[in-house]
């Protein structure tokens, strides 16, 4: 309601449940700073994840540097590391124009037009 006031006991209430979800985790621990959210895993101290804005990012070398996982863009499918990937999804295009498709029946390639029907670098 416009011209309302947050009540200070449920923010400190509210507050408290988040810090008692974070704290509970045994295996992680989280800061939240001017850098966003960092998540760093206590077994394997050198793997954060940092949220910041619309992005995750992971790190390997304990914050030295960055990959962008997840972002407004899109997935980086460079991080996807085990799992099944539906290829009936599967599309590889140049701007409009579509270069593969990978579904159930198997892989297509689609070329221009080809000249030299002996040259079968034309197909690769």
């Amino acid at each position: 309601m416009p011209g309302s006031q947050i009540n200070s006991d449920a923010l400190t209430d509210a507050m408290s449940n988040n810090d008692f979800s974070i704290s509970n985790s045994k295996a992680n621990s989280l800061t939240w700073d001017e850098n966003g959210f960092i998540n760093r895993n206590l077994y394997r101290p050198n793997e954060l994840l940092k949220m910041i804005g619309g992005s995750i990012y992971l790190s390997t070398d304990g914050g030295e540097s960055w990959g962008t996982a997840i972002s407004g863009n899109g997935i980086n499918a460079s991080y996807i590391k085990t799992g099944t990937l539906d290829a009936s999804l599967v599309r590889i295009v140049d701007g409009n124009n579509i270069c593969f498709t990978w579904d159930k029946e198997g892989i297509t390639a689609y070329a221009k037009k080809v000249v030299d029907t002996n040259n079968f670098n034309n197909f690769i």
